[in-house]
């Protein structure tokens, strides 16, 4: 059982070719080397107030934060045997999902935050008279063992199994789904994992700062007689190193070489942490990939997420209806919308009242079957009689005309066609016939 983590252990030492990228050593080269910087600025503007101090730090922690994430990157593609990306797009997929290492370093100081007042709390109660000191006798080794898990826990434990999926593109659920399905399955080989690292990340930062403190100690011994004892304070210790050189009576130098001294020695220690730093952070990544070997992690990360969705459904019952999670409010949603058939129109008052509440329906009776009735025979309507005849009209008599008065109608109508015509007309004028004979 042993023998198998121990034999794996070995694959660790690879780690140290990740000092062969120089691109990926530069850019956290780079990254510490700016947040000093801007430590530095923080404590020189510290003279005017406090809060720059507290807003560079802020800033230097940004730094650290992204570039280390960006270095993360090109250490992924290494350990996996990708093609490595060119540290422009690490920095860029940095600068986009870096904050979600921030989400993640913010719910691990709510964790710690929490934990701490959990102690308090316990310590305050343990004040109580007679009952506080047999409750401090249990309290003390329960809030120690607490303590000391959760300070361990977090750089041995959780930070190997969340920024490596972070740095592969994951989200911040998944990532902490993850970390918590491995850490159920294989705590006990990620801790002597991530030993057998921690002890080749010290033999490397002894080498770096045995070579940085004896060449600083060199170049100190040289500037002393020449810059002051005061550099050599500011060397060791800082402002408070060159007030204690001042005060034994040295050479009285300028503040600006006490200030060069103190970013230059930030500098020197950032130099010497470049390099365990890196195979850190790479053997970080070896430690993931065989924590995930032969297992099912997406299996795995929906177990935890389907647990995790079970407790928070429990507590909603317990303590009062909670809001289920965007995802499970949008699909139902969806659902609903997709079953519900659109509804008539119908007036506002009637689609704003309220829906009475469903009732079961109950058994339905069967009525009995009733012969059906005949329809009334349809009532016969004679026809309406036929209109009387007209009355037959008198027939007048028989109209005569005198000899001269036949002559004159025959004058003032053309013979041939029958057109009414003057007597003095010769000709008709429908038909031109010759009303009188010719001469």
């Amino acid at each position: 059982m042993i023998a198998e983590p121990l034999r794996r252990s070995a694959q660790l030492l690879d780690c140290v070719d990740a000092l062969r990228n120089g691109p990926a050593l530069a850019l956290l080269l780079g990254t510490l080397v700016l947040a000093t910087l801007v430590v530095g600025a923080g404590g020189w503007l510290a003279q005017v107030s406090v809060f720059f101090s507290l807003l560079f730090a802020l800033m230097a922690a940004a730094v650290v934060l992204w570039g280390t994430h960006a270095v993360g990157v090109m250490m992924w593609d290494e350990a996996t045997g990708v093609p490595a990306r060119h540290w422009t797009d690490a920095v860029d997929a940095a600068v986009h999902h870096g904050h979600r290492m921030l989400g993640v370093a913010l719910l691990v100081a709510g964790a710690y935050v929490v934990l701490l007042l959990a102690v308090v709390l316990l310590v305050v109660v343990c004040k109580l008279p007679f009952m506080g000191p047999i409750l401090y006798t249990a309290v003390f080794p329960v809030a120690a063992l607490a303590m000391g898990l959760a300070m361990v826990a977090v750089p041995a434990l959780w930070l190997p199994l969340i920024a490596p999926a972070l740095w592969s593109g994951q989200r911040v659920w998944p990532a902490v789904s993850a970390a918590v399905a491995l850490a159920r399955q294989r705590a006990p080989l990620v801790l002597i994992w991530m030993l057998a690292l921690g002890v080749l990340v010290a033999v490397i930062a002894s080498l770096a700062a045995a070579v940085v403190l004896t060449g600083m100690a060199m170049v100190t011994g040289l500037s002393a007689p020449i810059l002051g004892p005061a550099v050599v304070g500011g060397l060791v210790g800082g402002p408070l190193g060159s007030s204690m050189g001042s005060a034994m009576g040295a050479v009285q130098t300028t503040a600006a070489y006490v200030l060069a001294a103190s970013l230059g020695g930030g500098i020197l220690m950032a130099v010497a942490f470049t390099a365990p730093a890196l195979v850190y952070l790479r053997g970080v990544c070896t430690v993931y990939l065989m924590a995930t070997d032969g297992l099912d992690l997406s299996a795995l990360q929906a177990d935890v997420q389907a647990q995790a969705q079970a407790r928070w459904q429990r507590m909603g019952e317990r303590f009062g209806p909670a809001a289920p999670p965007a995802s499970d409010v949008t699909a139902a949603a969806g659902a609903a919308a997709a079953a519900t058939p659109p509804a008539p129109a119908s007036t506002s008052s009637a689609a704003a009242a309220p829906m009475a509440p469903e009732i079961p329906p109950g058994p339905v009776e069967t009525p009995p079957k009733v012969a059906p009735v005949p329809p009334p025979p349809a009532a016969v309507v004679p026809p309406p009689p036929p209109p009387p005849p007209p009355a037959a009209l008198p027939v007048a008599p028989p109209i005569t005309l005198s000899a001269a008065a036949a002559a004159d109608a025959a004058r003032t109508a053309c013979p041939q066609c029958g057109a009414r015509v003057a007597p003095t007309d010769a000709f008709c004028g429908e038909c031109g016939f010759a009303l009188r004979p010719r001469a």
